[in-house]
């Protein structure tokens, strides 16, 4: 229906600049069609990014004619047969195809009616085998597993809704596994993701600076700016990293640029899960070839910027 629409339209606004928004609003961009992304945050992709890795973001979809207003929340959609305006505070912006972005909750009216316990997030509860609970004890008989569950995060320890694909395959593994008797088990998890905006890739993984404030986690972050490979070759493009740690081992990371970014997020992510230091992460070691890198690649010098400032951290 979306497709559909947009072959006539004139105007599209989406509302929402999380990770569906900004991909939607590239998209549409791209394919000429005069489009206005909505936020009511002031950062877009505040669950994934920083601010200042937000930034970055925002900087490309202006750049390729995104209208991005943020800090409004929409008041209404106006319109008599079809949508024509979307009213915020300041006035009204044009649109014929509206489209609503703004998250999702989990969908649980068959669970509940099967009398599936529900845990405070909304989501289904179940233990480390994927059983469902009923009525305070787990069924033999039923399990649950994907986006409607609540699974634990890894580095708070607290339940959370990770509504990813990656997630939801690993647990089809452990109910397929727990039906034929193996007894095998989820575990926390991390959820790495990537999304493409355009031309840009924009990875994340653990907790961001917004989430450690949240649960009271102190942190240490570490940035760098470099290039993908040796510029002396084409198609050579910026990568910004930041790493965050908690008393010296990395609880999280985001990556943006062009090509890169799914590899160096999917390696962060395996270090999260080692409990890898700042100091070990001072002595890996990466591949080098002009066409595919750099002799030092650039997390290296996020890393070091970390371990620089978890010194001042001691210092004071």
């Amino acid at each position: 229906k979306i497709e559909a629409a947009l072959l006539s339209a004139e105007n599209v606004v989406i509302i929402g600049a999380g990770a569906i928004g900004v991909e939607v609003a590239a998209g549409t961009t791209r394919r000429g069609i005069p489009t206005t992304l909505i936020n009511r945050s002031p950062n877009i992709l505040s669950r994934i990014l920083d601010a200042d890795m937000s930034e970055i973001v925002r900087d490309c979809l202006t750049s390729i004619g995104v209208n991005l207003i943020t800090g409004e929340i929409p008041e209404n959609i106006e319109g008599t047969e079809r949508a024509e305006h979307v009213g915020l505070s300041k006035g009204k912006i044009p649109a014929d195809v509206v489209i609503i972005s703004t998250g999702i909750v989990p969908e649980t009216e068959l669970a509940k009616k099967a009398g599936v316990d529900i845990g405070e997030l909304g989501g289904l509860i179940v233990n480390d085998h994927l059983r469902a609970r009923i009525g305070n004890d787990f069924s033999s008989e039923i399990f649950a597993g994907g986006d409607c569950c609540e699974v634990t995060d890894l580095v708070t320890s607290k339940k959370s809704l990770m509504q990813l694909a990656p997630v939801a395959r690993r647990m089809a593994t452990v109910i397929a596994d727990n039906i034929c008797g193996k007894g095998t088990t989820l575990g926390p998890v991390l959820g790495p993701s990537v999304y493409v905006a355009g031309d840009l890739l924009i990875g994340s993984v653990g907790i961001t600076s917004r989430k450690a404030e949240a649960d009271d986690i102190s942190i240490v972050t570490g940035y760098a700016k470099g290039v993908t490979h040796s510029t002396i070759f084409p198609d050579s493009s910026d990568i910004h990293i930041k790493l965050l740690f908690r008393e010296q081992y990395l609880v999280g990371a985001q990556v943006i640029g062009k090509t890169g970014v799914k590899e160096r997020i999917d390696s962060l992510a395996f270090m999260i899960k080692k409990s890898t230091t700042v100091d070990e992460m001072l002595t890996m070691e990466t591949c080098y070839a002009p066409p595919v890198g750099t002799v030092v690649d650039p997390l290296f010098y996020a890393v070091k910027d970390a371990h620089s400032n978890i010194g001042k951290e001691k210092d004071e």
